[in-house]
């Protein structure tokens, strides 16, 4: 493990892995934990193993700190593997909610965290470590 951090209900972790062939594979985990239960808890883990897909999940959390404050505006991000949408109804309590694809296991992440997240993932030295 090169770093891990908690931020609210997440779990961030940048690993190294080697294999025998002497190559190092890096990757990026965010553990969530389901918030809809109290007493089994679920997680669900986003992987991001290119700095591509890094670049893109900072992209999103930024698209989704647009939209946070804004009663009006919504955010719905679904691709293969999760799902980051607006949790609507709060006046008081902003949040991006963060689910796995099938939205079994979310969680709600407030506009703090968000951005500590992606302050988090941008100073990630990805591929280094």
């Amino acid at each position: 493990m090169i770093s891990s951090v908690e931020m609210g209900n997440l779990q961030c972790k940048y690993l190294k892995l080697e294999s025998a062939h002497s190559l190092s594979n890096y990757t990026i985990h965010i553990i969530f934990l389901s918030q809809k239960f109290i007493y089994k808890p679920e997680q669900d883990t986003i992987q991001l193993k290119t700095n591509d897909q890094v670049s893109k999940l900072i992209n999103e959390l930024k698209a989704g700190i647009l939209v946070i404050d804004d009663e009006e505006m919504d955010i719905n991000i679904q691709n293969e593997t999760y799902s980051i949408y607006k949790n609507k109804g709060y006046t008081e309590n902003k949040f991006l909610v963060i689910a796995n694809r099938d939205k079994k296991v979310i969680t709600p992440v407030n506009k703090y965290f968000i951005q500590q997240l992606i302050d988090w993932l941008k100073g990630v030295d990805f591929g280094k470590g």
